[in-house]
C-alpha cells in the first residue's frame, strides 16, 4: 500500500536531518516523502551537505521526494498542502523534530488496514518515557491536554481506540480536512483532525508498539510564534468545535507549579481571572499557599502521572522561550490566560 510520509518544517534544518534519516530506514519502503519547508528565509535543502547526502540515500531506496514551499501560515496550512499532493492513499505524518523507530510505519500500515481505521498512531515518547497511570485509559476529546501517546504502554500491545491522536500519526487520505480558521500556532491542529476523522464514522487507534521519539526541539515549529491571541484564538475556535459537536464535559483549567514559594503567591494573585473554569487542578509545591481556594491539589508527581511531560507548563521555560521582559504575574496570565 502506497504511503505519502509529510514532514512539514520550519526554523528546524539541524533536527529535520534526523528526522529524515529515521524516515529514510524504515523497514516499510513502498513510500515517498513530501518536506514543506515554511522557514521564514529558506535555503534549497539541496545546497546543504546532510540532505544532498539523505537525498542520495533515498534515491538509492527508491523513495521519490521533494521540497515544496509553504504559504507562512502555519503547518495546517503545510499539512493540508501534503494530504492535497500526496500519491498515497495513507499519508504518515511526522514532526521536523521526532525520531521514528524502524519498525514504525510498518506496524501502522498494518494496523490501518487490518483494523479497517480512518487513522492510528503510536507512542509519541520523550527519554526517558514516563509509565502510563492505571486509570488513564484512552485519549478523549473532553480532555484533550490528557494522552495515553505520552506514556509506555506498561507491556500493553492491544490497539486503544481513541477519540483523537497526537503530533504524528497515520491517516487514510480525503476523510477530513485540516482546519485551516486556526491561526499560524496551529494549537490543536492534529486533535481537531482526527476527531473529524472519527466523526465521519472511521474509528481511530493508538498502537503501543509503534514508537517515535519527541525530541522537543525549543526553536523553530510552534515555537517560532510568540504571539499569546495565537493559542487564545484557537483555544476559543477549539471550544466552539466542542459546542458545535455536543461534547459535554467540565471546563477545567490545569496549572503546575513547579516553582519556588513566591512564584506561587504571584499565581494565586491571577486565580481570580479563571472564574470562567468548571474546575481548577493545580499542582503544587506549596499547597498552603492555595489553603480556602475553590482548587483540586495534586502532586507535582501526580501531575507527571496525569499529564506527561510537563514542559508545557513550565513558567520558567515560558519565560526564556520568549526573552520575557514583562512581570511574572504577566507572564503567568500569558501561559493559563491564553
Amino acid at each position: 500500500m502506497r504511503v505519502t510520509c509529510g514532514v512539514p518544517t520550519k526554523n528546524r534544518y539541524r533536527s529535520l536531518a534526523q528526522t529524515l534519516q529515521s524516515v529514510v530506514f524504515q523497514t516499510y519502503q513502498d513510500f515517498e516523502v513530501i518536506i514543506v519547508d515554511d522557514t521564514e528565509k529558506p535555503t534549497d535543502l539541496r545546497e546543504l551537505p546532510e540532505f544532498q547526502n539523505l537525498f542520495r540515500l533515498m534515491s538509492e531506496r527508491k523513495i521519490d521526494w521533494k521540497v515544496l514551499y509553504g504559504e507562512k501560515r502555519g503547518q495546517h496550512i503545510s499539512h493540508q498542502i501534503i494530504q492535497d499532493q500526496a500519491r498515497g492513499m495513507f499519508v504518515w505524518r511526522i514532526d521536523d523534530d521526532e525520531i521514528a523507530e524502524p519498525e514504525t510505519l510498518g506496524w501502522l500500515v498494518h494496523h490501518l488496514d487490518n483494523l479497517k481505521a480512518g487513522a492510528v498512531g503510536g507512542l509519541v515518547l520523550t527519554p526517558p518515557p514516563a509509565q502510563r497511570p492505571d486509570n488513564l485509559r484512552k485519549n478523549s476529546i473532553d480532555q484533550p491536554d490528557i494522552n495515553i501517546q505520552w506514556f509506555n504502554g506498561n507491556g500493553n500491545i492491544d490497539p486503544v481506540p481513541v477519540d483523537h491522536l497526537h503530533s504524528t500519526f497515520l491517516y487514510r487520505k480525503g476523510i477530513a480536512r485540516y482546519e485551516l480558521g486556526l491561526s499560524p500556532a496551529a494549537h490543536r491542529e492534529e486533535t481537531l483532525f482526527t476527531y473529524e476523522i472519527k466523526r465521519a464514522g472511521h474509528p481511530v487507534f493508538v498502537i503501543p508498539q509503534a514508537k517515535t521519539w519527541h525530541l522537543r526541539a525549543s526553536y523553530g515549529g510552534i515555537r517560532s510564534h510568540h504571539n499569546p491571541q495565537f493559542w487564545e484564538w484557537d483555544e476559543k475556535l477549539f471550544q466552539t468545535k466542542l459546542a458545535e459537536w455536543g461534547v459535554k464535559g467540565i471546563k477545567t483549567k490545569v496549572v503546575v507549579l513547579d516553582c519556588g514559594f513566591g512564584d506561587h503567591i504571584i499565581f494565586k494573585s491571577i486565580l481570580p481571572e479563571l472564574k470562567g473554569y468548571e474546575r481548577i487542578v493545580v499542582a503544587s509545591c506549596y499547597d498552603e499557599v492555595f489553603k480556602g481556594e475553590q482548587v483540586d491539589l495534586i502532586s507535582i508527581a501526580e501531575a507527571q502521572n496525569r499529564y506527561g511531560n510537563l514542559d508545557r507548563f513550565n513558567i520558567y521555560r515560558y519565560c526564556i522561550d520568549r526573552n520575557w521582559k514583562g512581570s511574572m504575574q504577566d507572564a503567568f496570565r500569558g501561559l493559563y490566560l491564553t
